[in-house]
């Protein structure tokens, strides 16, 4: 092999990897192996979101019987790249309507995969719990959708 070919191979290698990286970065969203608690930063404005009624409706099909979800916010979290905590008071039964519901998705306008984060979720709904390694009531987003709810 000539020395302009073994480069032109390596030059192709390297691409080629450079690809795959992009698209295992793509499958794996590393930035949910290396969180922060950005919820510590000062001065920082929040952005409460609207939830659609399908969204709220999707939530609420976990929900225990007579239990509903009432002024519904969002915050898209910062230590995730498509993870947003959605929060609700929990009307309905035995419920006071102080207690917060909090969950997460992907999306605030669709249906999807949903995890209960708080203690309020995870015992009025049946969806999975989600309160673990990667997303957790410390990231940012779980206490900014609840102060989006509660004014505090």
């Amino acid at each position: 092999m000539t020395k302009q070919r073994v480069a032109g191979n390596a030059v192709i290698f390297l691409g080629a990897l450079i690809i795959i990286y992009g698209i295992y970065i793509e499958l794996f969203d590393h930035d949910e192996l290396n969180l922060t608690n950005s919820s510590s930063v000062t001065n920082e404005t929040i952005t409460c979101l609207d939830v659609s009624e399908e969204t709220i409706e999707w939530i609420e099909l976990e929900l225990i019987e007579g239990v509903a979800l009432e002024n519904v916010k969002a915050v898209k979290s910062n230590d995730f790249r498509s993870v947003y905590f959605i929060s609700g008071f929990l009307v309905g039964g035995e419920l006071s309507g102080d207690d917060i519901g909090t969950f997460t998705q992907q999306n605030i306008t669709d249906t999807g995969l949903v995890y209960a984060i708080s203690r309020e979720a995870k015992r009025y709904s049946n969806w999975l719990e989600g309160d673990g390694e990667r997303v957790t009531t410390q990231n940012h987003g779980y206490s900014e959708s609840r102060n989006c709810i509660s004014g505090s």
